[in-house]
């Protein structure tokens, strides 16, 4: 007898324990407050006419090159000479495998042209600006004090 009061106890011991843990009953949320109803559909687009499309107006178009000149990815393409013509002469050369490598130096950056052979001439494939030290050369600025500088200048 003893045993069954025992189970007896435990079970209702558990049973209120897990009561306990429900927590207090929740209200329901009726189904057209808990979820807004839809969005309607959107307004139909107007349709555009078929065929291409023209401006009425259109905007005047320049027709001028960009000044290939003005940034040294202008040289890509030179030949050897148009390169002395607009740079001078370079303060330092060096071959690298196939390439020619010229050095411009500026005040501060240094220009570096790779020339590659082209047929009987080498013509610029590749340019990069770098400055002396670890900070950024401007390439267009470099440039422009290069171009004017007719004569090597040695840092």
């Amino acid at each position: 007898m003893r045993g069954r009061r025992a189970l007896a106890a435990l079970a209702a011991a558990l049973t209120l324990a897990t009561a306990a843990c429900a927590g207090p009953a929740r209200p329901t949320i009726p189904a057209e407050t808990a979820f807004p109803p839809p969005a309607p559909p959107p307004e139909p687009q107007p349709r555009l006419p078929d065929g291409p499309l023209v401006p009425l107006n259109p905007p005047p178009v320049a027709m001028v090159p960009p000044d290939r000149l003005a940034h040294p990815d202008g040289l890509v393409g030179m030949s050897r000479d148009e390169v002395t013509q607009r740079l001078g002469a370079p303060a330092f050369t060096r071959n690298e495998g196939a390439a020619q490598v010229w050095r411009f130096d500026g005040t501060a950056c240094f220009l570096d042209v790779f020339l590659y052979r082209d047929g009987e001439d080498f013509r610029v494939r590749h340019v990069a600006v770098r400055a002396p030290s670890v900070a950024r050369a401007d390439p267009v600025a470099c440039f422009r004090e290069l171009a004017r500088s007719p004569e090597p200048r040695r840092g």
